[in-house]
């Protein structure tokens, strides 16, 4: 299946390479009993004005103090990408990407569309996780000490962190249900991969002034149906983390930080497997379930691609779901 998501993947990215992609947040989707994918796209964009720099003056650009994302003809930028990123407003988290620029000579004054670039919607819940509070998204007690990016890169480290718990639980129901030995042990390395994960993206939120919220996971440890199982694992891995997977390697090449550009490169190929594994649980897990059962899954996890189509469906990222959808859901 990994195999097959790669080609998936590798078909999408080129076919779409020049549209552009949009910012995730946490907003639950509802889809019956299922631990849900908490995936939202929303599109924060802006626009910039810029002065093309000369060969004699590239980067030399003076600082204006304009921090609303409006023309800044004093501004030098040898590219959009670096007007974008470097006029980006600060109220907006994530990282300035350019949409749409003309071609210009040095000295041309340029208007750029923009939008923010950062995914935060990469992980696996699990029922009974805890929202992370708000308050806790920054540094030293201080709200200001932490920028809109570094609250929402102590966001996405939570997420990774809270994966950690949502693929051993995996492990332990997949064991208790008698599940064969190597999807349990690829749970177990997921979870290993998701401590990592998080660990990179804790790191950046530090560097940024933000700490991460600790992981609270209301679990009694009960073993559940095998039903629920399969239904948290539709939502979850076939849909969320299938979706998160293709949107990481489409990321890794579009931030103009570098830092978050080597994080996306690490963590793209393990979220691909962690996809797969999706994928070979709810593969396992139709062999055993009743009909009935078989059919309530497969609404759950239709719901689920249905709910993120429709969040996306008017924000640039709604090609790149219709897209997944067509190839691996059967949706438009």
């Amino acid at each position: 299946m990994e195999r097959l998501l790669r080609a998936t993947f590798g078909g999408i990215l080129t076919a779409l390479s020049g549209a552009a992609v949009v910012s995730c947040g946490p907003t639950p989707v509802a889809c019956g009993g299922c631990g849900c994918n908490d995936t939202d796209a929303t599109s924060q964009n802006y626009d910039v004005t810029y002065t093309v720099c000369s060969s004699s003056d590239a980067g030399t650009g003076a600082e204006t103090g304009d921090d609303d994302g409006g023309a800044d003809a004093g501004m030098c930028f040898a590219t959009c990408a670096e007007a974008c990123a470097q006029l980006k407003p600060s109220s907006l988290p994530g990282f300035g990407s350019c949409t749409a620029a003309v071609d210009a000579g040095g000295g041309a004054t340029v208007m750029a569309s923009c939008e923010t670039l950062l995914q935060s919607c990469v992980g696996r819940k699990l029922d009974g996780l805890a929202p992370p509070k708000a308050s806790r998204l920054r540094s030293d007690g201080k709200a200001a000490d932490a920028s809109p990016l570094g609250a929402a890169l102590a966001h996405m480290a939570w997420l990774e962190a809270a994966s950690v718990h949502a693929f051993h639980r995996l492990a332990r129901e997949l064991h208790a249900h008698d599940a064969p030995t190597h999807l349990v042990r690829r749970a177990q390395a997921c979870a290993r991969d998701e401590a990592r994960h998080a660990r990179i993206m804790a790191r950046l939120a530090k560097k940024h002034g933000a700490e991460v919220p600790h992981v609270v996971v209301h679990d009694t440890r009960t073993t559940r149906a095998l039903e629920d199982v399969a239904c948290e694992n539709a939502v979850e891995g076939c849909v969320g983390e299938t979706y998160g997977a293709l949107y990481a390697l489409w990321q890794q090449g579009r931030t103009d930080d570098a830092d978050l550009a080597g994080a996306m490169h690490a963590i793209a190929p393990d979220e691909l497997r962690h996809a797969a594994l999706g994928w070979a649980v709810a593969a396992w897990a139709d062999t055993l379930l009743t009909v009935p059962a078989r059919r309530r899954v497969r609404a759950a996890r239709d719901e689920a691609v249905r709910a993120l189509l429709e969040q996306t469906r008017a924000t640039p990222t709604g090609e790149l779901t219709r897209a997944l959808a067509l190839q691996l859901f059967d949706a438009a």
